[in-house]
């Protein structure tokens, strides 16, 4: 069986329309068994990797870079997104819905449980009052270990560097999601302006949008509206808080821990009630979940709205860009074609690094400087970002610990 070339089939024939390649009911189990055991985004590409391209070879190791390249040209969960774009590679669209779902719902019932419990007082180890505390300095140096990989890779050249240098001050003096979406459209912007010119940018033709996907992208729009306008406790309604949601999703690029001013404007204060200490456990503890680093939503979903609320949370912040990772394939070919818009895209990338440095700026002063928590600091940063170990064996560490002590 020879290995699928994405590039070949889109040139032939509609992606819908490949020749199955891999049951709907294996693939629902692959992906949902793989998302269970993979532990951050990057892990479940791998195993994503080694599955389809390695061990049972259904696509080509150019098709599957290019579902990597269309998940990060696309806001949102960067690993959830390459799964939607695998299913729709190997089964078109109802493949993409199939494996979204598995490659959610792990976390999904780990992170609404922990909910539960964290509601109910049922977590006696974690929710100790001098675990928490050291908990979050593993946060925070995973964070900063995070923030340190990032702007090495997307942080090379002076222009790039203002741009995040502004954005950061622009997000610690007005932390607003009107200036989340500013800050992005923005540096897009500048970079297109001043990204390079060549002829075959004028000449590429975009595809033409069907009626729904029109519709989709007016919802989008209105979507991104309600986000950076409408502030959160102006109408608190499920619908407005849903589409301030989709419109929150929509700007999230950069990784999972770049949402955490974003999801902080959303759920702390206003309508909801979560307090900043609670918002805080909530990521703390979304680190020792299997999956994306946005597995921290259906648990503040479940905190503001009980199991509805962790459910529209969810397909408000994974449904809107799987859409788009799906839409994207049709654009592949072009995107290509135009230095401008990777141009473009990089400024974005280096944009959404503050949204990293603001999280770090805004857990540090919750941490105590006691030496026992810079011995912690000091082995975290070690660990992550020398061994370049998991983080929830650091959590388990800490645990244990506390138990013994």
């Amino acid at each position: 069986m020879q290995p699928l070339d994405i590039h070949e089939v889109c040139d032939r024939v509609d992606v819908q329309q490949i020749v199955v390649r891999e049951r709907l009911i294996t693939l629902f189990f692959a992906v949902l068994g793989l998302s269970a055991t993979s532990w951050g985004g990057l892990a479940l590409m791998a195993q994503l990797e080694r599955r389809y391209v390695e061990r049972k070879p259904l696509l080509t190791q150019e098709a599957f870079a290019d579902l990597v390249a269309i998940a990060w040209a696309v806001p949102g969960p960067v690993a959830c997104n390459v799964a939607v774009g695998l299913g729709y590679a190997l089964r078109g669209s109802l493949g993409a819905l199939v494996a979204g779902l598995a490659s959610v719902i792990p976390f999904f019932i780990a992170m609404v449980a922990l909910a539960l419990a964290y509601l109910h007082h049922s977590l006696p180890a974690v929710l100790n009052p001098a675990v928490l505390p050291r908990f979050r300095v593993v946060l925070v140096c995973l964070i900063a270990v995070t923030l340190w990989r990032q702007s090495r890779s997307l942080l090379k050249k002076r222009p790039e560097q203002a741009i995040a240098a502004i954005a950061t001050l622009l997000l610690w003096l007005e932390p607003a999601p009107a200036v989340f979406v500013g800050v992005l459209c923005g540096a897009f912007a500048f970079g297109w302006l001043t990204g390079p010119r060549r002829g075959r940018d004028a000449r590429a033709r975009l595809p033409s949008l069907a009626r729904h996907e029109w519709a989709a992208f007016g919802f989008y729009a209105v979507a991104l509206t309600v986000f950076a306008l409408v502030p959160l406790d102006a109408v608190p309604s499920r619908t407005i808080d849903t589409l301030r949601q989709v419109g929150a999703s929509l700007s999230l690029f950069g990784g999972g821990f770049s949402a955490f001013p974003i999801l902080r404007s959303l759920f702390v204060g206003g309508a909801h009630g979560v307090s900043a200490d609670t918002f805080n456990t909530a990521f703390t503890l979304s680190a020792i979940v299997p999956g994306p680093l946005l597995n921290v939503v259906p648990f503040l979903g479940q905190l503001c709205g009980g199991v509805s609320g962790a459910v529209l949370a969810t397909m408000a912040f994974f449904a809107p860009t799987g859409a788009l990772a799906v839409f994207a394939h049709r654009w592949l070919g072009i995107l290509r074609q135009s230095p401008r818009f990777e141009h473009a895209l990089g400024y974005s990338r280096a944009a959404a690094t503050a949204f990293l440095a603001d999280a770090v700026l805004r857990l540090l002063p919750n941490i105590p400087a006691t030496s026992v928590d810079v011995l912690l600091a000091g082995a975290s940063l070690f660990t992550l970002g020398k061994l370049k170990l998991p983080v929830y064996w650091l959590y388990l560490a800490v645990a244990v610990s506390s138990l013994v002590t």
